[in-house]
């Protein structure tokens, strides 16, 4: 494992023990913050309230990394990468329909009153889709945070993706940070299947689960936007760093 995750860092430019660091603190902060439920569960309720810290951080990083994607499509587009710069538009403009999701498009900061055929259906009768019946949103984190948690692993343990992977290693989220998004990943799956059932800690110890979401993907994303202005990466890309780790691994 550490294998991986010294082998990630030094492809991504930090650090090794900046790298352990990140895979390790991660996930041990987040089972701090649960063990507060032994103490005062109104810790994480705090916390996990509607325009807390918490969600107003997750709002800023899925909007920093909407931006960031958005400067590292553009980068792509003018050195012909167009593929790339395809899926990273997409990228930017998801991360910026999200951010604005999370703060129900600043409802709370403006004091609009939500349409009434969308307050019927959402459940906190706000402005926003990802509260309603069967919004396509639903799982949308639990997808992305199982990949960022497996992409990597997977690219290193199936063959046929390990030949892959170096023509999409800006699609694939370092080692280092697979534990950022193995909390989210862990607690969502628990709560889909009702291994934790819904109290009020649990709705709100969810959105500690979206702050490591968006902090995984704001990482991510000024990662690739670093590695796309460094003078080593010309307009045409070449083989990059990826590519030849695979190869000679």
């Amino acid at each position: 494992m550490n294998r991986w995750i010294d082998e990630s860092s030094r492809v991504w430019m930090i650090s090794p023990q900046l790298g352990r660091t990140i895979f390790y603190l991660c996930p041990l902060l987040s089972l701090l913050l649960l063990g507060t439920y032994f103490i005062d569960e109104r810790i994480v309720a705090q916390l996990g309230r509607e325009d807390s810290v918490v969600e107003w951080v997750t709002f800023i990083c899925f909007l920093a990394g909407g931006i960031a994607a958005g400067l590292c499509a553009r980068f792509f587009f003018r050195s012909k990468q167009r593929l790339y710069g395809v899926v990273f538009l997409m990228v930017c403009l998801m991360a910026i329909f999200i951010a604005g999701e999370e703060i129900s498009w600043g409802q709370r900061i403006f004091g609009w009153q939500t349409p009434e055929a969308l307050a019927e259906l959402n459940r906190q009768g706000e402005t926003n889709l990802h509260n309603t019946p069967f919004s396509p949103f639903e799982y949308a984190p639990h997808l992305a945070s199982a990949y960022g948690m497996l992409a990597y692993a997977l690219t290193r343990l199936i063959p046929f993706l390990r030949k892959f992977a170096g023509k999409v290693e800006f699609l694939i989220p370092p080692f280092f940070l697979a534990s950022v998004f193995l909390v989210p990943c862990v607690w969502l799956f628990a709560r889909a299947t009702n291994i934790v059932q819904f109290t009020i800690f649990t709705s709100r110890y969810n959105e500690w689960g979206e702050l490591y979401l968006s902090a995984g993907f704001l990482f991510f994303i000024v990662l690739v936007r670093r590695r796309l202005i460094q003078p080593a990466h010309p307009k045409s890309i070449p083989e990059t760093q990826l590519s030849v780790a695979l190869k000679s691994s």
